[in-house]
């Protein structure tokens, strides 16, 4: 076996463990919600796009690139409405800096802040409270 086969082999067998790792829940008591963060590398891709779709749609220059522990915050019924935050890198204007961004997938809520607290509760808070539900 040569090494390119040895490498797609781990390559397809990591792939496979890393989309289905398991998630880290956050108890919140602001709604007595459990959110949690993604770990699906297809979640956490699509997340990046859609963070980024509402960014650029609030008019906002540049990009997000990548972020740490993506929360998922649900507002309550199955398939309903989730609200999404991270801290994230967002390059603009040749600079990179971290960010806190949140949005929602139904009402077009969206907050990137500067300053932010690095702690899971501040986290859910600021979803709840700026990009929660309609």
């Amino acid at each position: 076996m040569n090494k390119y086969r040895i490498t797609a082999v781990v390559f397809l067998t990591t792939h496979m463990f890393c989309t289905h790792a398991s998630s880290r829940e956050v108890e919140w008591s602001g709604n007595e919600s459990i959110a949690r963060t993604l770990e699906s590398s297809q979640e956490i891709a699509q997340r990046l796009v859609e963070f980024n779709k509402s960014l650029h749609k609030k008019g906002y220059p540049g990009q997000i690139t990548v972020c740490s522990d993506i929360y998922d915050l649900p507002a309550g019924i199955a398939n309903g409405n989730h609200s999404y935050g991270a801290v994230c890198s967002y390059e603009a204007s040749g600079a990179n800096k971290q960010v806190f961004v949140c949005n929602d997938v139904m009402v077009g809520h969206f907050l990137l802040l500067d300053a932010f607290e690095d702690s899971d509760q501040w986290k859910l808070k600021t979803i709840y409270e700026n990009c929660y539900g309609g």
